[in-house]
């Protein structure tokens, strides 16, 4: 009779790990994938249909590789109003110019297409012409917020805004429905239209949404609120929206006009001491709403989310949305772009490095922090930290990360998936590697007051992950 012993049974990673992995995948965009009742859509196919109307775009008459468009705000009615049974008309005030020009410049920051203050001369790629209205001739109720109208002759394109019965254009500010209004209508003005076939008086996301994205968690153009997308703009009981493009707008323009890639393609910071020099990339207190998409053309760039009181979850891969300052999926990275590195708050924050070398601190708090992929630099701040490491080789002996401040006893490096990686049950610490995998070597320099963890996975006596660690790190601090 011959007995054979059972596989022991692999023993699962940590909950953190579990977690951050859950939010790494939370945001991902799967063709073919149902969310919602509906189809997702990779950006690029959300900015196809977003530019379903692309036969708009601005021509680049002079060849310079860029659209330059003039604009001016209308000082009387003019007949193309008149024809479209408008009534009541207004010239923009100041706040309203100076929040216009911030929603021009938002758009030209991402893509190739400029904006210059003159009259009409008929110079230029094409103009852009601003007013009020107040109602609509025939209508008793309200029937829209704006109304954008093409001169037959394709030089110029009308924005007029509705003041009757809404003052919400009338005093527009950043983050408001005003202000976002603006840059929806320059977006149709630039060429984009809805993400769906649909305009004026709808039924909703349910009955008019034609793929899961459509929300303005997505894009500025979508009819649609962002909770349809599981994000959430309300903060201490006020909704707040973007006032700039957003991911999918973004890639739009882009595909359109091209991206702008000397925006902010210096050192910049986001959030908290921006030096963006824009209302919507800026926050001076905790109370302030951050609801924005980023787009950032190159230099070493930091996120500085530092004095947020919430839990917050922070991912700095191009494509992801960020939970910060108490509200949901509210701070995205387009496309294309790398932020180099993160600063967490007050709370207990998750903090996820991309493919860059990432310098990432997770502030007061206990907070989770993984690097991911790069030579990173991690800091715990004060609070009992986890330094997760999901693969082996985010960490390896040609580019090892560096935890600076771990304190025994309080932090943990978390390294259950490499341990399971290895096909072991637990990790094997040794002084030397033997040639088996799932060993682990961890030595500490007294005089120099630093460790060093290596795991080899693959069984061939060398460290296939490699951890510097500041300071005395115990067996008892390792979570295999």
């Amino acid at each position: 009779m011959v007995i054979t012993k059972a596989a022991p049974t692999p023993i699962p990673p940590s909950t953190a790990f579990e977690q951050m992995q859950a939010f790494a995948r939370r945001d991902d965009r799967v063709p073919g994938q149902d969310l919602n009742g509906k189809p997702s859509l990779t950006h690029d196919q959300a900015a196809e249909k977003i530019n379903v109307k692309g036969v708009e775009r601005w021509p680049d008459r002079d060849g310079d590789g860029k659209a330059t468009l003039s604009y001016s705000f209308a000082k009387f009615p003019g007949a193309t109003f008149s024809s479209a049974q408008l009534i009541g008309f207004s010239e923009f005030n100041q706040e309203q110019k100076a929040q216009m020009r911030r929603s021009l410049r938002s758009w030209s920051d991402v893509s190739n297409v400029n904006f210059t203050e003159k009259e009409n001369d008929g110079v230029g790629d094409g103009h852009l012409r601003f007013g009020n209205f107040q109602q609509i001739e025939g209508l008793e109720a309200p029937n829209g917020k704006a109304v954008t109208l093409y001169d037959p002759q394709g030089h110029e394109q009308q924005a007029w805004y509705r003041t009757g019965g809404y003052d919400g254009h009338l005093a527009p500010t950043v983050n408001s429905q005003g202000r976002n209004t603006f840059t929806h209508e320059v977006g149709h003005q630039i060429g984009l239209y809805h993400p769906g076939d649909y305009g004026g008086p709808t039924a909703g996301y349910t009955e008019d949404a034609e793929y899961a994205q459509d929300s303005q968690g997505h894009s500025v153009m979508s009819y649609w609120d962002e909770t349809h997308t599981g994000q959430d703009f309300r903060k201490n009981g006020k909704q707040y929206y973007a006032s700039a493009p957003q991911m999918d707008d973004i890639v739009a323009a882009q595909q359109l006009y091209g991206p702008n890639r000397r925006t902010r393609k210096g050192d910049t910071v986001y959030g908290f001491g921006s030096n963006t020099c824009r209302d919507y990339y800026t926050v001076k207190s905790a109370e302030d709403p951050l609801v924005a998409s980023i787009w950032d053309g190159g230099g070493h760039d930091t996120l500085n989310l530092s004095v947020y009181r919430d839990d917050q979850k922070i991912n700095l891969n191009a494509g992801s949305y960020s939970d910060v300052g108490g509200m949901k999926g509210n701070l995205s990275i387009a496309p294309g772009v790398v932020i180099e590195d993160a600063i967490g708050g007050v709370g207990n924050d998750w903090v996820l490095g991309n493919e860059a070398s990432n310098t990432l601190w997770g502030g007061a708090g206990d907070d989770v922090i993984d690097g991911g992929i790069g030579q990173d630099t991690l800091w715990g701040g004060t609070g009992k930290d986890i330094f997760l490491f999901s693969d082996a080789s985010h960490s390896t002996s040609d580019a090892p990360d560096h935890i600076m401040d771990f304190r025994s006893g309080e932090d943990k490096i978390d390294v259950s998936s490499i341990r399971l990686a290895s096909g072991q049950p637990e990790l094997r610490f040794v002084l030397a590697f033997s040639g088996w995998p799932g060993e682990a070597v961890l030595t500490y320099n007294a005089k120099k007051d630093v460790s060093m963890l290596q795991i080899d996975t693959t069984g061939d006596a060398r460290p296939d992950f490699k951890v510097r660690v500041n300071g005395q790190v115990g067996l008892s601090d390792i979570v295999a």
